[in-house]
């Protein structure tokens, strides 16, 4: 049987209750998840996992109670804000968390927080599109925007055109014709590390970090630093996917991304103030 691309974005959509915003030939929803962050031992694979549920039509893939464990969480929620900050600039200075909470137990406790991942899913029925099409915008990004830029196709990023599978490099990745894309590329996060500086177009929004407190006394004042309603959108021409988060100040623990704890809270987008384009 020929792989029908238009099929798992129906069954998602109907698992998660989606909004479908399509044209007459184009159909483009936007899922958003929180995982472990771009600096995890675990990030590629959820990464990996996520663009197999969207391609499958499935709300997760990979193995329950692992790092790389994949849930999506739909359109619209409201979650712990602890589960959005990353404890880990890039550059050597880290220590161990997990959505908000310092010393996490296993199998988190190498973690250094977490990130927030925008997935795209995209068929056209009529015609093909390219990555260079299409652009992300909201609360998270500058005012022009942000694009596919840098990116190439991979285990987080498939293209289709036909009957033609994309999933390693090309050599003009914003160029080829595609008919259908799943992707789990754009990730945002905060970070309360005052030595981040911006990267590109990354708008960064720095949270006071310090030194004189405690990690976890830093990180509950950043939850509260963060909590806040978040808007973003994919575009492809005049069509939109569009979704939101509000992110809660909790006063207990913050529940764990794909586990139960963030169904109970909602199914939705996740939102920071940290936007990151992942570049192979």
């Amino acid at each position: 049987m020929l792989f029908n691309p238009l099929r798992p974005l129906k069954l998602l959509v109907g698992l998660l209750g989606l909004a479908w915003f399509s044209s007459a030939s184009v159909t483009m929803y936007m899922v958003i998840s929180d995982g472990p962050s771009v600096y995890s031992s675990s990030f590629q694979q959820y990464e990996s996992n996520g663009v197999q549920a969207l391609m499958q039509g499935i709300t997760s893939f990979g193995t329950p109670g692992t790092v790389g464990f994949y849930q999506s969480l739909g359109s619209s929620a409201s979650i712990g804000a602890g589960c959005a900050i990353t404890t880990n600039d890039g550059g050597g200075n880290s220590f161990a968390s997990w959505c908000g909470q310092t010393s996490p137990s296993a199998p988190y406790t190498s973690q250094t927080g977490n990130a927030i991942y925008f997935g795209l899913g995209l068929v056209s029925t009529s015609g093909t599109f390219t990555l260079g099409d299409i652009t992300f915008t909201g609360d998270l990004v500058a005012r022009t925007g942000d694009d596919f830029t840098g990116t190439n196709f991979g285990s987080n990023l498939i293209g289709i055109d036909g009957a033609t599978y994309f999933n390693s490099p090309v050599a003009n990745p914003l160029s080829q014709p595609l008919t259908a894309l799943y992707a789990i590329s754009f990730i945002s996060d905060f970070n309360p590390e005052l030595s981040i500086t911006n990267e590109g177009k990354i708008t960064q929004y720095p949270i006071p970090f310090n030194s004189g407190l405690s990690n976890q006394t830093n990180l509950n004042n950043d939850e509260s630093g963060i909590a806040k309603v978040y808007s973003e959108q994919f575009s492809l021409g005049a069509l939109q996917a569009a979704g939101s988060v509000t992110l809660v100040d909790l006063p207990a623990p913050t529940p764990e991304p794909g586990y139960a704890g963030v169904a109970a809270l909602a199914l939705g987008v996740l939102a920071g103030m940290r936007r990151k384009i992942c570049r192979r």
